[in-house]
């Protein structure tokens, strides 16, 4: 969903400070029309996309007061075409499948970031899906 200015809202939900705004700098460049909200803990991320409806949520799996994969879980149920991926440091098909379960489209790797968010982020906002990663 556009906002009102018609540009594409993604989500950063990352408890770590710095490496959210290292996301959200990198984000940046790459897609300087967008606009880019950010939560610290599950809770915040899934109050943040009720409220803002973001085409795209960034979901970290380890968050405090409520994981990534609940609060994926609670997006997708009240958000459906949000897109959420998730961008975690969990290298362990437990996790990638419970990602996809809970309504993930796509699972990256934090150390593969640079080579894999782009494509899926643009594939997402395209519209497109034959960019994303098998599950």
């Amino acid at each position: 969903m556009e906002n009102q200015t018609g540009r594409k809202t993604i989500l950063i939900v990352e408890d770590n400070n710095g490496m959210r705004k290292q996301i959200l700098k990198y984000l940046l460049g790459l897609f300087p029309d967008g606009v880019f909200l950010e939560a610290k803990d599950g809770e915040e991320a899934v109050a943040l996309a009720i409220s803002s409806h973001p085409d795209i949520v960034l979901m970290d799996i380890g968050l405090p007061k409520m994981n990534g994969i609940e609060a994926t879980r609670q997006i997708k149920d009240r958000l459906p075409h949000t897109q959420i991926v998730m961008l975690t440091i969990h290298n362990d098909s437990v996790y990638k499948d419970a990602a996809f379960a809970a309504g993930a489209v796509a699972y990256v790797i934090k150390e593969n970031m640079n080579g894999e968010l782009v494509p899926i982020i643009q594939s997402l906002l395209t519209g497109s899906e034959n960019i994303l990663p098998q599950r």
